[in-house]
């Protein structure tokens, strides 16, 4: 269920695997949609505002549900910085909490949210342009496997 919007100084963090980082620069690729998705999946560092931010992220490390690639990384954006940036080209774009509940699996995800409004994977140019433009504003790159 899509929820409400992070507020314009969120922190978030996306994985990237190692496909999609070149001598620690990430390919905008990493946030095009792919073909049966309507929007990219990342986390909401300051969920866990109590936490350092290596404390943040390893919560991620935790919840996320994904198998950590040992070369991969977590490519942070700040909600804000990154809507400002795409204003003019994608107003669309929204940043909104969508907690994962706990399954079988899984355990519950309260700080898994989501990126919209991107353009589809039908739309190459512009994909391939927002996506670019997103990491260009990439604040930091951090390693997905803690001490990594």
């Amino acid at each position: 269920m899509i929820g409400s919007a992070l507020p314009a100084s969120a922190n978030v963090v996306r994985y990237v695997g190692f496909t999609h980082i070149q001598d620690n620069q990430i390919d905008g690729a990493a946030f095009r949609l792919r073909p049966n998705e309507i929007g990219l999946s990342i986390h909401w560092l300051d969920y866990y505002s109590d936490l350092s931010k290596e404390g943040q992220l390893n919560r991620v490390r935790q919840l996320i549900r994904l198998d950590i690639g040992a070369k991969a990384g977590f490519a942070e954006l700040n909600v804000g910085e990154t809507r400002e940036y795409l204003d003019d080209e994608l107003p669309t774009l929204r940043f909104v909490h969508a907690p994962s509940p706990a399954n079988d699996r899984y355990p519950a995800d309260p700080a898994h949210s989501n990126i919209l409004g991107l353009p589809r994977s039908d739309d190459e140019d512009m994909a391939i342009m927002i996506g670019d433009m997103i990491a260009e504003v990439i604040l930091n790159l951090h390693p997905a496997v803690s001490g990594g």
